[in-house]
């Protein structure tokens, strides 16, 4: 999983990003995200922020195939706006589920932690398919 989080979500993720680690997700984080992760006492291994400006980058780790999901919640800065953009095409284009919202990402570990067995994602409308309205 990449996580990478504006520092205003920071405070309130510790607690799912520690259930993840406790289901056996191998972390990836941008430097910020990772460092508060490490002092929090858990495993994380961090990837560059900046698109082009190191390696491994949060976009190499996507096209690669490291990651399984990305968590993304962008900060205001213009830079991460357009780096975020790419790192959220990147993901759709491999087929890699990508959260944009710290609310969804801790709903959605909290499934991950109650699920008994395998699970998936669909898409949208084939959940529509499978409701029936009876009037």
């Amino acid at each position: 999983m990449l996580i990478s989080l504006a520092d205003r979500d920071k405070p309130d993720s510790l607690s799912w990003i520690e259930k993840l680690v406790r289901l056996g997700c191998h972390i990836y984080a941008t430097e910020g995200t990772a460092a508060m992760i490490e002092r929090a006492g858990m495993p994380v291994q961090m990837v560059t922020k900046r698109i082009g400006k190191g390696s491994p980058d949060m976009l190499d780790v996507i096209l690669d195939g490291t990651v399984d999901g990305v968590i993304n919640s962008p900060g205001p800065a213009e830079k991460e706006v357009l780096d975020g953009f790419q790192i959220r095409r990147a993901a759709v284009e491999r087929g890699v589920p990508c959260i944009t919202s710290v609310d969804t990402a801790r709903a959605v570990v909290d499934v991950m932690q109650q699920s008994t067995g395998a699970y998936s994602v669909q898409p949208l409308p084939v959940y529509r398919q499978k409701v029936t309205v009876a009037y």
